[in-house]
């Protein structure tokens, strides 16, 4: 039989390299997602609603009488 510290630090270096492989991948996983959101909203960019000439509708409604 295995001494009670001998296997409470193998189990806990058991715990700290899956934890380890976990926080790689989630920080992986975020990192792609971030990107990809980020191309996608340089590919729909909205360059129409810049005014560069004189509107066709006056600022202010008037009434000729």
């Amino acid at each position: 039989m295995r001494a009670p510290a001998a296997l409470f630090f193998e189990t806990r270096a058991r715990l700290n390299a899956s934890t380890a492989i976990t926080l790689k991948r989630g920080r992986a996983e975020r990192r792609m997602r971030a990107r990809i959101r980020s191309l996608m909203r340089d590919k729909n960019k909205r360059t129409s609603r810049v005014t560069t000439g004189t509107p066709h509708h006056p600022a202010f409604r008037t009434q000729w009488f």
